[in-house]
């Protein structure tokens, strides 16, 4: 279905005030020094920034490097926290930091490059390099590949036919929508959970919801795809068992068996369970509807209004709620997934983009330019814990058969 991006009619909006305008006002307060920490966690670029240059193939080494510095960080920790109870007192936060580092790359190597090759975009930045077009397609087929082996995940061909329905307006937070299905396989549709965040809880601890997700894992690895990759994924499923004898228990266990195991399947549980509105009955019919299933994930709480002397028990627990937000940045929330809804309208409002790691400054552009759906400017929420806030309200409505 086409969505005429000129029916525009107003939505609902979160906040009064923008979200964006108060993330820059908080960053004009911070130290000239601590302004790059606060645009790396927020994701948000300032006014009149140029965004950074950079190509597919750079993206992918750039992230794989850090995928092996947080996996040096995990590993090392925990082989200091396991001389004892002081170092592991000393090591535990550092191998928690590594952990969620490493977890966070991987998703990004599905939810990024895996992602957005599938989309096509990595052969249509190519071929506007001047590139053949044999030689695009070889790079984006290269990029599904190892970003699908690394991870163990749904093989690049699989995910790139399944991931183009979710894009399908008429099947977007319905139970046609692929993540939709996930769901509600995993039991969490709003006419099948009273409480979603206890829904949530119970999911993410059940050792047979990790053993289904591992084995459908393992199935489209080793079971389908193309017969070459079947061979490289077993090859580095093969190198993640074996180094189990290789290295010290607790490295392996801190630097592969949590990463590449549970980690990465709560990671993506709390990605798409808080991406969009779920449980509607009917797809969206208009721009406005498609909007309204989206919005946009800023890892950060707001501070206090007043300064640190003034109120110390604010600013103390606005630390602590940064904490959780910090730990969503490095796990959940890649750039790319801060704007996602972002992702979702630029097209149908006829403004693509192949520079896919540029997500968060292309959605300020819109905004900026006043060409997003009027009140989807405005769909903002506080990080992953502010979508399931959404979400729990949305699966209430839904159940009670308020949601179309």
């Amino acid at each position: 279905m086409k969505i005429n991006p000129r029916k525009i009619t107003r939505i609902e909006c979160f906040d009064s005030i923008d979200p964006i305008e108060i993330v820059l006002s908080d960053r004009n307060r911070l130290p000239a020094l601590v302004q790059p920490l606060h645009i790396l966690q927020t994701g948000i670029d300032s006014p009149g920034s140029v965004p950074r240059r950079s190509t597919p193939i750079r993206e992918l080494a750039t992230d794989l490097g850090w995928l092996g510095l947080f996996a040096v960080v995990a590993g090392g920790g925990s082989a200091v926290a396991a001389q004892g109870a002081i170092a592991l007192s000393v090591a535990a936060l550092p191998t928690l930091f590594g952990q969620l580092g490493m977890i966070g790359r991987l998703r990004r190597l599905i939810v990024g490059h895996t992602h957005e090759a599938g989309h096509g975009v990595v052969t249509k930045f190519y071929l506007e390099k001047g590139l053949s077009k044999k030689a695009a397609h070889r790079i984006t087929e290269a990029i599904l590949d190892a970003g699908s082996i690394l991870t163990l995940t749904l093989n690049g061909q699989d995910y790139r036919r399944e991931h183009n329905r979710h894009h399908r307006p008429l099947m977007l937070g319905t139970h046609f929508d692929p993540d939709g299905k996930v769901l509600k396989d995993w039991g969490l549709w709003p006419d099948q959970v009273d409480s979603l965040k206890k829904a949530l809880w119970r999911t993410a601890l059940s050792p047979i919801w990790h053993y289904r997700f591992l084995k459908d894992r393992l199935r489209s690895n080793l079971g389908r795809g193309k017969p070459y990759r079947r061979v490289l994924a077993a090859l580095w499923l093969s190198t993640l068992c074996v180094s189990a004898f290789v290295l010290p228990f607790a490295v392996w266990v801190a630097a592969g068996l949590i990463p590449f195991g549970p980690g990465l399947h709560v990671a993506s549980l709390m990605q798409v369970v808080t991406e969009h509105t779920y449980g509607h009955k009917d797809g969206a019919r208009d721009i406005n509807e498609l909007a309204a299933r989206t919005w946009e994930r800023i890892p950060y709480n707001p501070m206090p209004s007043a300064a640190p002397t003034r109120d110390p028990m604010g600013w103390a627990r606005w630390c602590m709620k940064m904490c959780i937000r910090v730990a969503e940045r490095l796990a959940i929330l890649d750039s790319t997934m801060i704007a996602h809804g972002y992702h979702h309208l630029a097209w149908p409002i006829g403004r693509p983009f192949d520079e896919w790691w540029l997500t968060s400054h292309k959605y300020l552009e819109a905004k900026k330019d006043g060409v997003l759906p009027e009140g989807a400017d405005a769909r903002i929420v506080w990080g992953v814990g502010g979508a399931l806030d959404r979400q729990a309200e949305h699966f209430r409505a839904a159940g009670s058969g308020q949601i179309r």
